[in-house]
């Protein structure tokens, strides 16, 4: 081989040793561009799912959160934003958090603007979402609520009757409409199908016997006044309408309704008596207050919705207890906030009417209610209309 030839395979040599640098540099580069860029592209992935799981999250709070106050809302809505917490992941890099960023108030709904950023180590993806807060005033709430609770309308009637006084046992097997008083005395028994009473039904105590006296309705019944001075038993297997105020008065008397229930003007338990409502109960206090003297104890396996003057009133008369199953429901003239309805979580609760699943309490010196589900004093609800990412 020439010298020129040995010199000529060298150059192709080194040309094609420096090519291959070249291209491998370059690849490697790329190679190492697109692993960081995968890194990065999953990074902002996380990022985004951490910051939809606060949308949701967000959510979830603004719909358990009751008793916001209108003309606050501004305010409470940056409270609730900062308080939220987001739960832990996989490391410490990993979160979201809320920021409250403007609202906008309408006739009955107000407009939220949040900010929710999602954190996965070095990368942040930050979603602009915006809530509908549809509210209304506590009054109109609990008007459309008890609108809507099932209160069937007594069947045609077939019999009317007049004044009556009871003292034995008397079965009416027809609907009936009694025009005038009733009274039962002695221990008297009344035992009817639907009924309306259009004047005052008592049950007046026996001092000679001391027999307690039994009203039983098997349908729907309408009252106006009812006074039970006597130890009473009554039970009515459908739905219930007082007019007029409602007085249990006897000692260890005990009312049960299997249906819904609605008071006017009026409720009260004394002497170690107790009300049981299946369904559930609507009282109206504008007129009379809530009365339950210690020892007394009304049960509200539904829902119970309360609308009264003025808050403190509704607890001036209250010594006894209240369970209720479902939510309570508050609707007053005041402006309630959450402070005012107190809820905690007891560890224990002696001498309490339920045993189990009791997640808060409101209680006012000695009168104790004890609330299974919500207290609510106004009446939200949340809608999501855009998620800006």
């Amino acid at each position: 081989m020439t010298k020129n030839e040995q010199g000529s395979t060298l150059l192709i040599v080194l040309l094609a040793s420096t090519l291959i640098v070249t291209f491998g540099l370059v690849l490697l580069g790329n190679t190492i561009s697109t692993a960081k860029q995968t890194t990065k592209t999953e990074e902002t992935i996380r990022a985004t799912h951490l910051a939809e799981m606060g949308v949701v999250h967000l959510k979830k709070v603004l719909e358990t959160s009751s008793g916001m106050d209108k003309k606050n809302l501004e305010a409470e809505l940056k409270a609730l934003a900062t308080n939220i917490t987001s739960p832990p992941f996989q490391t410490s890099d990993m979160y979201y958090n809320v920021t409250f960023k403007d609202t906008k108030d309408n006739k009955n709904t107000s407009t939220a603007i949040f900010e929710i950023s999602g954190v996965d180590a070095k990368e942040t993806k930050t979603l602009t979402s915006s809530f509908t807060l549809t509210h209304s005033s506590s009054y109109s709430s609990v008007e459309d609520i008890e609108s809507n609770l099932t209160f069937k309308k007594p069947e045609p009637l077939y019999i009317e009757q007049n004044a009556l006084t009871i003292s034995t046992n008397e079965t009416i097997q027809k609907d009936t409409q009694f025009n005038e008083n009733v009274t039962l005395i002695k221990g008297g028994e009344l035992t009817t199908s639907t009924a309306i009473f259009k004047k005052p039904f008592n049950m007046s105590a026996d001092h000679e016997t001391k027999k307690e006296g039994k009203l039983t309705i098997n349908g729907n019944a309408q009252f106006q006044r009812f006074h039970g001075s006597a130890p009473s038993i009554v039970t009515i297997n459908r739905d219930a309408f007082f007019h007029d105020r409602f007085m249990l008065t006897g000692t260890n008397s005990s009312l049960y309704i299997k249906g819904n229930s609605k008071f006017h003007n009026g409720f009260e338990l004394t002497n170690n008596s107790d009300a049981t409502i299946d369904g559930s109960m609507f009282f109206d206090g504008s007129g009379q207050n809530l009365n339950l003297e210690s020892g007394s104890l009304l049960t509200v396996k539904g829902d119970f919705f309360i609308r009264v003057p003025s808050f403190d009133k509704w607890f001036l008369d209250l010594r006894g207890t209240i369970v209720v199953e479902g939510n309570l429901y508050i609707a007053t003239k005041d402006k309630v906030s959450n402070k005012d309805i107190i809820r905690v979580n007891p560890t224990s609760i002696s001498q309490t009417p339920v045993t189990d699943n009791v997640p808060s309490i409101i209680e006012s010196n000695a009168k104790t209610i004890y609330v299974k589900k919500r207290a609510i004093n106004s009446n939200w609800s949340v809608s999501l209309d855009t998620v800006e990412y």
